[in-house]
Formats: C-alpha cells, structure tokens, sequence
C-alpha cells in the first residue's frame, strides 16, 4: 500500500488490460507494484472472460475502443 497518499493530488492510473484467455485478476502483480509507488491500477474484465458473460474478444482488433478515453 501507498506509504503516503498525497492529499488532493490526482494520482496515475494504469488501465490493465488483459491478455487472450486472461482475467482481471492478472493485474494482481502489477498492482503489487504500483501501488507502493502512488500508482492506481484499473482492471476489467473482457467480454467472455473472467466473471463477465457475453462473447469472446475479438483478441485486441476491436477492445482497443473500449478502452478509449475521452475529454
């Protein structure tokens, strides 16, 4: 865990995305060893993976979009 959690100060976020027959539960060791460092880490689950239901991804061609951010 963070050793000081800087107060209202935004901290960096790594959205991880996980591999072909992955699960969010792979970011276990990233988080690991971000967190220490002040370093958020976001996971999901894909379609068809994990805990989520639906479909199978479409292996990055098309899950690129649903990571997008917009401002």
């Amino acid at each position: 865990m963070p050793v000081v959690i800087p107060e209202g100060k935004n901290l960096p976020c790594v959205i991880y995305c996980h591999g072909n027959s992955g699960c969010r539960a792979d970011a276990s060791e990233a988080a690991i060893i971000l967190l220490p460092s002040n370093i958020t880490v976001f996971t999901l689950d894909f379609s068809g993976s994990g805990l989520s239901e639906g479909q199978h991804v479409s292996l990055g061609w098309n899950e690129v979009s649903c990571c997008a951010y917009r401002t």
